[in-house]
């Protein structure tokens, strides 16, 4: 074999090797970008969920709930004549007789 010959059996795998490490070494950098983006949007779904569960507790507190149904709905609390009370006596005699 003459010297070039020589060389390029030992240059060409030193040149795939070279492109393979270059090659792999950018993926895990995307990789790593892409996780850190990930990241992000997970810590702002997060907080996101957080800021909901909070306006959801805020939305339906009964004191809300009652002055809306008050002033906006037209609703008025009940008159003690028109209260009906069940008990628990009252409920199995009705579940006895079916």
């Amino acid at each position: 074999m003459n010297k070039l010959t020589t060389a390029l059996i030992l240059i060409i795998p030193i040149v795939i090797v070279s492109f393979l490490s270059v090659w792999q070494r950018n993926d895990m950098i995307k990789t790593g970008y892409k996780t850190e983006i990930l990241q992000k949007e997970k810590h702002a779904l997060l907080r996101h969920r957080k800021e909901l569960r909070v306006h959801v507790e805020r939305l339906s507190a009964l004191d809300r709930i009652e002055q809306i149904a008050l002033n906006e709905l037209g609703m008025k609390h009940a008159e003690p004549e028109q209260r009906v009370y069940i008990t628990a006596q009252a409920l199995e005699t009705r579940f006895n007789e079916d």
